[in-house]
């Protein structure tokens, strides 16, 4: 336990990382009590809030000199307690911050297996795929040129009723519907208009940049320009069904422009009934 043996204000420094009281921490930190306050079982406070997803208190801590790789007894890190957790907000944080991607646990486990083992997709993902090398980013025109192609194209409305359209791409924390992105509009829209009686499915997606809620809000209003727009053109409001993922299920996980220009995007299905918004990411995530 981390109350055995602390002094009142360190005790105080637990209740404030267990309770996300941020100010609270800074407060103590401020006071004295050290970042890397631990328990007997060497858990840290840094990993109390990596476990937790609490990435206000962790950059306090990180902040103020707490040790990104320290380990527990049982030689666990913050980064492998965010894994396990599935807090993907902390663990890009936490590499960023230096966190070691490569400590392994007592029992030979990388925090890439603990996220496996514990189903942790996205994070799973975020690792395999942190650190590899990529392409010089290319300078950002504006507006921003039409990325490449979108894996599944518009098809003939002669095919099957379920398709999934081409997607609409987005400039830098921008909602505005792009000049350049007509074109893929107008051929969807084309599709939407064959098939009357047939659901208009708009997932709506943000680059890594920014705060997870900034990045949810943003998405949500490239999603609401599309759906707004597609009204204006004749179709049904009451077809059109609207979802926002932000920044948390990208296409491309390269940390360069280029990736994070296809992930400014707004995902267009056209469908017989209504997709959760699971079955609409695993429509068009793959």
């Amino acid at each position: 336990m981390f109350a055995a043996g602390c002094s009142n204000d360190e005790k105080a420094m637990v209740d404030a990382v267990t309770n996300g009281d941020t100010a609270q921490v800074q407060s103590l930190l401020d006071k004295g009590v050290s970042p890397n306050l631990e328990a007997e079982d060497g858990k840290t406070i840094l990993m109390l809030a990596a476990y937790q997803g609490d990435t206000d208190t962790a950059k306090v801590l990180i902040d103020k000199g707490a040790d990104v790789n320290a380990k527990d007894s049982s030689g666990k890190t913050a980064l492998m307690y965010a894994a396990e957790k599935g807090n993907l907000e902390m663990v890009k944080l936490l590499l960023a911050k230096g966190a070691d991607i490569n400590a392994t646990d007592n029992s030979g486990k990388t925090a890439l297996q603990i996220a496996k083992d514990n189903n942790q997709t996205q994070v799973a993902n975020i690792l395999s795929n942190w650190g590899k090398p990529v392409a010089t980013p290319a300078p950002d025109p504006e507006p921003a040129p039409a990325p490449a192609p979108a894996p599944a194209p518009v098809v003939s409305s002669n095919s099957q009723k379920n398709q999934i359209l081409k997607p609409v791409f987005f400039a830098l924390d921008n909602s505005t519907i792009q000049n350049n992105q007509n074109s893929t509009l107008n051929d969807n829209l084309a599709l939407l208009k064959e098939n009357p009686k047939l659901y208009v499915i708009l997932g709506g997606h943000a680059d890594e940049r920014g705060s997870q809620q900034y990045n949810l809000d943003l998405a949500a209003k490239r999603t609401q320009a599309v759906k707004d727009y597609l009204v204006t053109q004749g179709i049904a409001r009451d077809r059109i069904i609207i979802y926002s993922y932000g920044e948390d299920n990208p296409v491309k996980f390269e940390h360069n422009e280029n990736a994070w220009q296809y992930n400014r995007r707004v995902d267009m299905l056209v469908w017989e009934s209504v997709l959760s918004k699971d079955q609409v990411i695993s429509e068009t995530v793959k």
